[in-house]
């Protein structure tokens, strides 16, 4: 009796996951590194380092360190920024921040958040209407501290927000001190789907308020083989027959 093994395809599917959408920041958490953000103003003296870091303690996630090493002069040193379209999103928007202080021997350092308002959407450049918010996050502790609120614009004809982070450090000071953000929020962030892959799959999942039932990502069907071992793929395809017995096939015993 001769063997002949079936290999059974890899079947894709998806998994639902948060996301940023319209109304909602995105990569507030900084697992995605500092994928979203960008640099307010870009000089040697200011930098943004994603760090392993994580305000809840959850190993592969990660926060951002902001440094502003010229001496301070009292006033904020906005480092990060996002911009987030307000379609679609429900007022008030609650936002919040997480952030802890590292003075490294200066007086004081503290860790701020604020939001300008744009009356038009992705915040081009002439659509500045005002600083509507400017928030005390942290002041020069080494713990992790939150604050929450929520957003109501203030100008007329708002549809789009900068969120941004940065460092005060006191009148004076040298060049140490630096502030970590983490679990930025703008928002209520939404689903996405994701690709990853399962062994054979197919089922029934659940997760908070979704369901996801069968099997998607359907590969190239049909067989193929080569020596004693075949491949025969596609959704749900059934195990390949065993052969005949072929020993006693011309009736002899």
């Amino acid at each position: 009796m001769s063997l002949r093994p079936s290999i059974v395809a890899v079947l894709a599917m998806f998994a639902l996951a948060p996301h940023a959408h319209a109304g909602s920041l995105r990569n507030g958490d900084f697992n995605s590194n500092l994928n979203g953000w960008n640099l307010v103003d870009v000089n040697s003296a200011i930098s943004a380092t994603w760090v392993s870091e994580d305000s809840a303690g959850n190993s592969g996630s990660g926060a951002v360190e902001l440094r502003d090493t010229n001496a301070g002069n009292g006033g904020t040193q906005t480092i990060l920024q996002q911009c987030v379209d307000l379609a679609g999103a429900s007022i008030p928007v609650p936002y919040q921040a997480s952030a802890k202080v590292a003075t490294e021997g200066e007086a004081s350092v503290k860790a701020y958040l604020s939001i300008d308002e744009h009356n038009a959407p992705g915040c081009p450049p002439g659509s500045y209407i005002g600083l509507s918010i400017s928030r005390l996050v942290n002041d020069s502790q080494a713990t992790w501290q939150t604050y929450s609120s929520n957003f109501t614009p203030v100008a007329g004809g708002t549809q789009a927000v900068f969120l941004r982070i940065g460092i005060q450090k006191a009148a004076g000071t040298g060049a140490g001190g630096s502030v970590r953000f983490d679990a930025v929020q703008f928002g209520v962030p939404g689903p996405e789907l994701t690709r990853w892959t399962i062994d054979s799959g197919g089922g029934y999942l659940t997760g908070g308020n979704y369901v996801l039932q069968a099997t998607v990502g359907q590969p190239d069907p049909g067989s193929a083989s080569a020596g004693g071992t075949s491949l025969q793929s596609g959704f749900w395809f059934g195990a390949a027959a065993p052969p005949e017995d072929a020993l006693f096939k011309d009736g002899f015993e």
